[in-house]
């Protein structure tokens, strides 16, 4: 059992014994160090799904998007990766490296920018105060970090059980 929050516990048991760890991972699970985080709550985008033509997301009580919590950010980083937007390492690629096959639409929300580039999700018009929300490269590495505290948990937890590991 793994429960990602402001600390990622996770539980592994047998019939006759319960093994527990915790680790860091809710900085970025939790909307903190995100751009544009925020808890799951009133506003929260939690949902995102993207094709080659659109993007549609939901957000928690049907209300004006607010920020992206935590499911909502794994479901964006994860449709990005789908379509090629978010590299093997992480890097969320350049405007004009997009496969020529992804529509106009979601090729125009890629900015290029010298901090690094940037996903629009929603346009300043569309959220409760004006603002837009983006994902940004720094967004998936603070996720990077937190999906490796709970990988090193993960395996430190297995070796202290003694479950071999491939």
């Amino acid at each position: 059992f793994v429960d990602l929050g402001t600390n990622g516990e996770i539980v592994l048991s047998s019939k006759r014994k319960i093994w527990t760890c915790s680790a860091a991972a809710g900085p970025a699970f939790e909307g903190a160090r995100i751009s544009s985080g925020m808890r799951a709550a009133e506003g929260a985008i939690d949902k995102v799904k993207i094709d080659n033509e659109s993007l549609v997301y939901r957000v928690i009580k049907d209300s004006k998007a607010k920020g992206i919590c935590g499911s909502g950010l794994i479901d964006l980083i994860a449709e990005l990766i789908k379509i090629g937007l978010i590299g093997k390492s992480g890097k969320l690629i350049d405007r004009e490296e997009c496969d020529p096959s992804l529509s106009r639409e979601i090729k125009k929300r890629m900015i290029n920018g010298q901090k690094g580039n940037k996903f629009l999700l929603v346009k300043g018009k569309e959220t409760e105060n004006g603002k837009p929300i983006y994902l940004t490269q720094r967004d998936i590495r603070e996720v990077q970090l937190a999906k490796a505290a709970i990988f090193a948990g993960i395996k430190i937890l297995l070796k202290e059980v003694n479950i071999p590991q491939k």
